[in-house]
């Protein structure tokens, strides 16, 4: 694949060479967030909008043990490719 077709599919990013295809977050059920645990740390972000903030707090979020970040689906900002590189893995392993 030429450079071109790279920045053809990721026309807004430094891309470095490699671009994968993904399927969009799979969101936990509220419900299911803390389940098996006797006092789960949850943080609740209400109104937060930028998709690099949700990512510093998501690994702020994990380094002090939470169990779950809790997103609002309107008026806030969801996991995209942004958040997902400013929080260096950690939307990954929070519910």
């Amino acid at each position: 694949m030429t450079g071109r077709q790279l920045d053809s599919l990721a026309p807004d990013s430094r891309h470095q060479g490699i671009v994968a295809v993904t399927r969009g977050f799979a969101y936990a059920p509220l419900d299911s967030l803390g389940r098996g645990v006797t006092a789960p740390l949850l943080l609740a972000l209400d109104q937060l909008q930028d998709p690099h903030n949700l990512g510093a707090i998501a690994r702020s979020a994990l380094a002090f043990g939470a169990d779950g970040l809790i997103i609002c689906e309107r008026r806030s900002a969801q996991v995209t490719a942004a958040a997902q590189k400013a929080s260096a893995g950690a939307l990954q392993s929070l519910p």
